[in-house]
């Protein structure tokens, strides 16, 4: 135990053996009486586990759709992904339908993160901390659900990209693809960059030199392939790319705005994983997430939750966004 200690110390955030070892005034959360406030335990360096589960859980869609609906377990035997769609809808139902002494007593999520191990056992693993984008990525490719309400599908969007000849004006099949999040990438520099111009950049226009052209015979020509968002996530999934190719932070600053326009769509803030340290393999995740029932920002700390004032809308420490359609 001393040994997972250290490591939890040296990392930055708080160990937890047991929850019957977590004292009255951890256990107990700030934000006293309200419901949907409560932490989550550290079970030894899972902070970024527990920072993503903040911002997903409190995401109304993520409510609406995991409140009621789990896979009923009539007999036959559920696959690896279905059982981890339960585990997260369980967690979903104990975050949001737990009342009295119990909605301010941090939650355990250790079952899901057993099942989760199973999947990816490099990744979770106790007393090691990771990267908290890997391990988002990680949970939405492992949730199976045959009747297609899941995690997974509430970020997937479609993307169009058409390429245009600039001397024929040829406009082949344009190409349909699958995503689920926007990364944004960032120079270590003293600017300060906005998502909002971050993600126009990433599908912005692109001007290409030695493009075959039916059109012209096959004759190489220049080319725009324009980008064009077709189909709107519920959830918006937007990662600040904070590390270099040598693995090195970047503390660039970053404006959060509050509202987006994505396409045609208009998506509000709700959640942020924060990280302080050099590595995103390394120091402490912390998460704020938007209360959609009482309208108030809560900024959770494993286990400690606490009312936020949100005016602090530039941020170094910003790593993962997500968004919701208004």
């Amino acid at each position: 135990m001393w040994i997972q200690t250290f490591l939890c110390f040296f990392a930055g955030c708080t160990y937890v053996a047991d929850p019957s070892s977590v004292s009255k005034s951890e256990a107990l959360l700030a934000s006293q009486g309200v419901a949907a406030t409560r932490g989550f335990v550290n079970m030894g360096n899972t902070c970024y586990f527990n920072a993503i589960l903040q911002v997903l859980v409190h995401s109304e869609s993520v409510r609406n759709s995991y409140d009621s609906f789990l896979i009923p377990n009539d007999g036959s035997q559920l696959s690896h992904g279905e059982m981890i769609h339960n585990e997260f809808g369980l967690i979903v139902r104990r975050q949001w339908n737990v009342s009295g002494k119990f909605q301010q007593v941090a939650i355990r999520p250790s079952r899901l993160f057993a099942s989760l191990k199973r999947s990816d056992p490099t990744l979770f693993r106790i007393g090691i901390q990771q990267d908290a984008h890997e391990a988002l990525m990680s949970l939405l490719a492992a949730i199976e659900n045959p009747r297609e309400v899941s995690l997974t599908n509430l970020f997937k969007f479609e993307v169009m990209s058409i390429m245009v000849c600039q001397s024929c004006r040829t406009i082949p099949e344009p190409k349909v693809t699958v995503e689920n999040q926007v990364i944004i990438p960032l120079e270590n520099n003293e600017n300060i960059y906005s998502i909002t111009w971050g993600v126009g950049e990433r599908f912005a226009p692109e001007y290409l030199d030695g493009v075959r052209c039916s059109g012209c015979e096959g004759e190489v020509q220049l080319a725009t392939r324009i980008h064009a968002v077709a189909t709107h996530p519920k959830l918006l999934l937007v990662v600040i790319q904070r590390s270099n190719a040598f693995g090195q932070k970047i503390h660039t600053r970053v404006l959060l705005d509050k509202r987006l326009k994505f396409g045609s769509g208009v998506y509000k803030l709700i959640g942020v994983v924060h990280h302080v340290g050099n590595s995103v393999n390394s120091g402490h995740y912390t998460a704020d997430f938007y209360h959609f029932e009482d309208n108030n920002w809560y900024h959770a700390d494993d286990s400690t939750v606490q009312t936020l004032r949100y005016s602090h809308w530039v941020s170094r420490t910003a790593y993962i966004l997500l968004y919701e359609l208004s």
